[in-house]
C-alpha cells in the first residue's frame, strides 16, 4: 500500500511540474533586442511590461495599455516592473547595476553577449531563446531566413567598401563600433589617421574625430548615429545639412553620408528584426 502511495505521489508531483513548465512566463523585457526576438518567434503574448519611454519605432505595437510602462532603457522603473508580477526579467548592460534589485522581483537574465564573433554569438542567443520557450525549430528557421536576406543586402553593397561610423553627442563626434556594419555586412573600416588618439575616461575608451579627420579617412560612406536624437534631446542633435557643407568645404563632398535611425542603433539592436533593419540601413546608403 505504501509503495502504491509513493508511486501515486510521484506521478502527481511529475504532473504538477509538467503543468508548471508549460505555463507561459510573464516577461518584463528591458532589452529591446530580446523583445523583438520574442516578437519574431511568436512569443509576444508572454510579455507584460516594456520600457515605453525609449521604445523604438519598430516596436510601437508595445506602446499600448496592455503593457506596463517600466521607464526607459537607462532609467528604469523597478516599482512599475513589480506591479506587472513578472516571472522573468530580461536586461542588457544598461540595466546591469539594477540586477540585484530586480532579482527580488523575479528571475533575471542578462541578455548581453560578446560581440567579437557577432553572428555566432547572436545566433546562439536566438537559439537559446527558442529552446527556452519550446520554439527552437522556429528560431533556427528565422535565423536561416535572416542570413539569406542579409546575403542579398550584401550583394547590393558589393565588395571592398570602406566606412566610418561616428556617434554624435551634442556637437561632438567619436568613432562607434557596431558589428552589423563590418562583421555582418562585410564593410571595411577606413584606417584611422595618424595623430588621432584614443582617450580613456574611467573604464570607457573613446576615439574623438573631427570632420577633417573623416575627410582624411576618405570612406565610401559615413554612417552617423545621433545619440542626442536617440535620448530625446533634439536641441542638441546634429545639423546634418550644415555638417555636409563642412565636409564639402574640407574636400569631402563625395562622401556619402547616412544618418542612421538613432533609436534603432543607439537604443535597440541584437534582435531578429533589429539586425535586419540595421543591415538594410547599411545597404541603403549605396
Amino acid at each position: 500500500m505504501k509503495i502504491k502511495n509513493v508511486v501515486v505521489s510521484s506521478a502527481l508531483m511529475l504532473a504538477s511540474q509538467l503543468v508548471m513548465a508549460s505555463q507561459p512566463e510573464r516577461i518584463v523585457s528591458f532589452d529591446y533586442g530580446s523583445l523583438d526576438t520574442l516578437t519574431e518567434l511568436g512569443l509576444a503574448n508572454q510579455v507584460v511590461a516594456v520600457p515605453k519611454q525609449t521604445l523604438p519605432h519598430y516596436l510601437a505595437a508595445y506602446n499600448t495599455d496592455q503593457y506596463v510602462d517600466v521607464g526607459n532603457a537607462k532609467n528604469i522603473d523597478i516599482t512599475a516592473a513589480g506591479t506587472a508580477k513578472p516571472t522573468l526579467i530580461m536586461i542588457s548592460g544598461r540595466q546591469q547595476s539594477h540586477e540585484a534589485e530586480l532579482k527580488k522581483l523575479a528571475k533575471v537574465e542578462n541578455m548581453s553577449f560578446d560581440t567579437k564573433d557577432y553572428w555566432k554569438n547572436f545566433s546562439a542567443q536566438v537559439e537559446q531563446i527558442g529552446k527556452q520557450f519550446g520554439v527552437e525549430n522556429k528560431a533556427k528557421t528565422a535565423l536561416a531566413s535572416l542570413h539569406s536576406k542579409i546575403e542579398a543586402l550584401k550583394a547590393k553593397v558589393g565588395p571592398n567598401k570602406h566606412f566610418v561610423l561616428v556617434i554624435h553627442n551634442n556637437g561632438h563626434l567619436m568613432m562607434g563600433n557596431y558589428p552589423v556594419v563590418d562583421q555582418v555586412m562585410g564593410l571595411q573600416p577606413s584606417p584611422i589617421p595618424a595623430g588621432v588618439e584614443t582617450k580613456k575616461r574611467g573604464n570607457r575608451s573613446f576615439t574623438p574625430l573631427t570632420p577633417a579627420n573623416i575627410v582624411t579617412m576618405n570612406p565610401d560612406v559615413l554612417y552617423i548615429v545621433d545619440r542626442s536624437a536617440a535620448i530625446n534631446k533634439p536641441e542638441e542633435a546634429l545639423d546634418l545639412a550644415a555638417f555636409k557643407q563642412t565636409l564639402a568645404k574640407l574636400g569631402g563632398g563625395d562622401i556619402k553620408v547616412s544618418n542612421l535611425n538613432p533609436g534603432l542603433w543607439y537604443i535597440a539592436g541584437n534582435g531578429l528584426e533589429s539586425v535586419y533593419l540595421q543591415a538594410e540601413e547599411v545597404a541603403n546608403a549605396f
